[in-house]
This record gives C-alpha cells, sequence and structure tokens, in this order.
C-alpha cells in the first residue's frame, strides 16, 4: 500500500471552523503542550489557547476507525487591525534572524504566514503498535516505510498556506523534526541560527513558489488529497444558506 492508500484508510482532515471543532485543536495542544511536555502551564479549562489565535486559520487530523481528533495544527496570519504586531517567530528570534538571507520588516501583514502548534497526541505519534483487539492500528510504518501522520499534518500546514495571500512561509522547528521534513523532499531554507524555546529550535523559511519543487510523488499525492479536502471544507463553508452567504 502507497502512503496515500494508508493515509485514505486510517486518516482524515477538516478544517476548524465552528466551536466544537477549534475546542478539540486546544484540547489537544493542551494534552500535548502543557500536560505532556509542560511547555506552557496547565489551567483548570483543559485547553491551550493564546493570542494568536483569533488571527489564525486551524485544521484537525482525524483518525477514522475511532472518530476521535488525533492532531491540529495551525497558520498564523499577520494582524490587520495590529500591523505592527510580530509573529511569535520574530519575537523569539529577534537577534537571530540573518536579516541578509531573510528580513520580515520588509513585508506588509499577511505575505508572511507561520505555521504553528502542531500537535500530536502521543499514541498516534511515531509507530503505531500492533493491537489484536484494533486491527485498523496495524503497525503503518512497516509498511510504508514513512511517517503517515506527521506528513499529514505538515501537509495540512502546507495546503493552509498555498491557499492563503502569503508570500512566505515561517516555522520554527527542532532539527529532528526539520531533518524529518527535508527528507521527505519539502524544500526550505535556515534563516537564523538555534534558540531555546521549549527545547532547541531554529527558524525556516518556505517559498511558495520554489518549496515543493522536490516533493517526492508520494508525498506529492498525500499532499494534493489533503489540500482538495481542506479546500472542499472551505467551499462548503461558504455555500449559501438560506440565501445568506456564510462567511469562513
Amino acid at each position: 500500500m502507497t502512503l496515500l492508500d494508508h493515509f485514505k484508510k486510517f486518516y482524515d482532515v477538516k478544517r476548524a471552523f465552528s466551536p466544537q471543532d477549534l475546542e478539540q485543536c486546544y484540547r489537544i495542544r493542551h494534552s500535548v503542550f502543557c500536560r505532556e511536555l509542560n511547555y506552557f502551564d496547565a489551567d483548570d479549562y483543559e485547553m491551550e489557547v493564546d493570542e494568536y489565535d483569533a488571527h489564525s486559520e486551524h485544521a484537525l487530523l482525524l483518525h477514522k476507525p475511532s472518530g476521535r481528533a488525533v492532531a491540529c495544527a495551525r497558520i498564523i496570519g499577520g494582524s490587520m487591525e495590529m500591523p505592527e504586531k510580530q509573529l511569535p517567530y520574530e519575537t523569539v528570534f529577534k537577534d537571530h534572524l540573518n536579516r541578509e538571507l531573510f528580513d520580515p520588516d520588509v513585508f506588509l501583514p499577511g505575505k508572511i504566514i507561520e505555521f504553528s502548534r502542531l500537535a500530536v497526541l502521543p499514541e498516534f505519534r511515531g509507530q503505531v503498535r500492533r493491537d489484536a483487539t484494533l486491527p485498523e492500528n496495524a503497525d503503518l510504518l512497516e509498511a510504508c516505510k514513512a511517517p503517515v501522520v506527521l506528513l499529514g499534518l505538515f501537509s495540512i500546514c502546507v495546503s493552509l498556506f498555498v491557499n492563503s495571500e502569503a508570500e512566505y512561509g515561517a516555522a520554527m522547528m527542532e532539527p529532528r523534526l526539520a531533518q524529518l521534513i527535508k527528507h521527505s523532499g519539502f524544500k526550505f531554507e535556515e534563516i537564523g541560527d538555534p534558540v531555546k524555546h521549549c527545547g532547541w529550535r531554529s527558524p525556516f523559511l518556505f517559498e511558495r513558489e520554489v518549496f515543493m519543487r522536490n516533493i517526492s510523488r508520494e508525498v506529492s499525492d498525500l499532499f494534493r488529497e489533503i489540500d482538495q479536502r481542506l479546500c472542499e471544507d472551505k467551499a462548503n463553508q461558504l455555500l449559501p444558506e438560506n440565501g445568506v452567504e456564510k462567511i469562513a
């Protein structure tokens, strides 16, 4: 079975428009970033929310057999109400960006987005172990030799990015994640020095016109499937209802 075959059999994606879907995103983030990794303080509401969520686009990765939302991601856009507000990577790497390679200050709000808050519940991270009581949880990596959930989640970010008005996508990534993504053929550039921020992170830049040129055929097929599903979600959200156009 191909990477795409595995993904279509076990997983699906959806944009998170409704309060219920957004709550699932925030709960996954809370479970991973607050409870598991202790990056942020855990609160009594069991949801991890920040100041950037209001001007972000969110999406979920769903596990078909269980019906659970098991991973989430967002892209952060510029705030038109506060154009001077920096994206998180600009704040974290303020003194560590190589501005000869890339200077975010020369771009208008909305021309740069940031990949952010990629979170996967631990039982769906890495290898999925065989379980006789759950035959749908066969070891996907053994058959297709690829991290299905990770590539699916990253493809969500790519889809949200290429369907935005942004020219560039920025991301803060740990070296191991960056290597996994690069190994799959996604093209991006390191634009600064690593800093200690929730572990060691480096700033990376994705350019809309070039970063997918080296993507493998298998990952490209997966991306196109995910992109189609997310575009359908957005189109359905904008369909007229009772004569009134809905707003995403």
